[in-house]
């Protein structure tokens, strides 16, 4: 499921909508309390991170500046008494402020991957998450190998740079010795698939490992 901040005549960002898509075709759902024409604005945003805080089992603060949204998140995730991971980032990325605080102050256990989000989780329901999850990436990677195959040899190169931590993209062109226009087209393709996630300050990171 995806809350959105906005009426459900629209996916915002534009490059979200193929997600948007995935979810639908494989029977989620697109969830709003906003009526069709409301846009997205500032303002619409925290009730948007209630919804998602009371939908969860367990809330994943990934990044975050220290008065971001996610903060919201995690304070309504408190509120109704949900678990609260964060995952540590450097000392010196403002992303990583909210995550690296919630940690410090013991709001926030440590994730460092799937294996503690699980361990969370309450026992009855890891073992459904834990198949579905297998599932689901055994799904992926076969579609990943699909893309990358049509994309050509190039697409894989740059797809085996990234890693665990985010890379910038003039990292991955000295790496691979590619232009910064090829890099830059091969990951929107790859970005627009689902392979892989940009994020602030065009570095990006895998959203799947290939055996």
């Amino acid at each position: 499921m995806a809350v959105l901040a906005h009426g459900l005549q629209t996916v915002q960002p534009s490059a979200h909508r193929p997600l948007a898509h995935s979810i639908l075709d494989g029977g989620g759902a697109l969830i709003s309390e906003y009526p069709l024409g409301v846009e997205a604005k500032k303002h619409t945003f925290v009730p948007r991170n209630r919804i998602i805080a009371g939908l969860s089992t367990a809330v994943v603060v990934v990044e975050g500046g220290a008065g971001s949204g996610a903060r919201h998140t995690a304070e309504f995730a408190f509120e109704y008494g949900r678990v609260v991971l964060a995952v540590p980032g450097r000392p010196t990325d403002s992303q990583s402020a909210l995550p690296n605080q919630l940690i410090r102050d013991r709001r926030a256990e440590l994730c460092r991957g799937l294996e503690d989000v699980l361990a969370s989780l309450p026992l009855h329901t890891v073992d459904g998450v834990q198949r579905e999850i297998d599932k689901r990436a055994r799904a992926l990677v076969r579609r990943a190998e699909r893309v990358l195959k049509v994309l050509g040899p190039d697409a894989r190169t740059v797809f085996e740079q990234l890693g665990s931590e985010p890379r910038h993209v003039d990292d991955i062109c000295g790496t691979t010795g590619l232009s910064a226009s090829t890099v830059l087209a091969l990951l929107l393709r790859m970005e627009i698939e689902g392979l892989v996630e940009q994020l602030p300050g065009t570095r990006y990171v895998p959203n799947l490992q290939l055996g």
